[in-house]
């Protein structure tokens, strides 16, 4: 079991506690004393209790003065192991964190070269198509979906930064819009 410590707040209370009993003890002895000097065998015996009380809060200041010197060694010292464990804390947390980051930075690397894969895919594919669609006479109704497949896909992927992202048109869809008559044409 760890002993409670008193704090330096509450020792310097009790230093000002001291402090204003001595000025309020000579404050009195400054009362008596014409009476100690006349002789007042009351006052006499006031003034020897007065000064011995002076002198003992004396000698308590002193040992609440040390003592408050100790517990704000205390404290700094508590103050040090508290940043100590919350540093380890910290360094903890950004262990993981790191790692995570690490992890979803691994796992953007393979989208974007999975993306990049695609990307040249559908580019081929476009220019590749619509050869073959005028080509293969098959109908050539203008559709703006037809070409930019690649551009628009690229507005969309980074549409990732924006606040609530542009809620762009998914690319499936503008190529449904684009080809769909072809291949109902075809399937025909």
């Amino acid at each position: 079991m760890t002993k409670k410590i008193a704090s330096s707040d509450n020792i310097r209370g009790q230093i000002t506690a001291v402090d204003a009993r001595v000025i309020e003890l000579e404050l009195e002895a400054e009362g008596l004393a014409l009476a100690v000097v006349s002789g007042d065998t009351d006052a006499v015996a006031r003034m020897s209790a007065i000064r011995t009380e002076i002198e003992r809060a004396k000698a308590d200041k002193v040992m609440f003065e040390r003592a408050f010197s100790g517990a704000v060694a205390h404290e700094s010292a508590e103050r040090a192991k508290e940043k100590e464990a919350a540093k380890g804390v910290s360094a903890a947390a950004a262990c993981k964190q790191a790692s995570r980051i690490v992890e979803i930075a691994d796992r953007v690397d393979v989208m974007i070269d999975e993306f990049r894969t695609l990307m040249f895919e559908l580019e081929r594919l476009e220019l590749d198509a619509n050869h073959n669609v005028k080509n293969g006479g098959l109908s050539q109704a203008a559709s703006r979906h037809r070409r930019g497949l690649v551009r628009q896909s690229g507005a969309n992927f980074a549409d990732w930064s924006t606040p609530q992202g542009r809620r762009r048109e998914p690319i499936g869809s503008l190529a449904r819009s684009g080809w769909g008559d072809i291949i109902e044409e075809t399937v025909a």
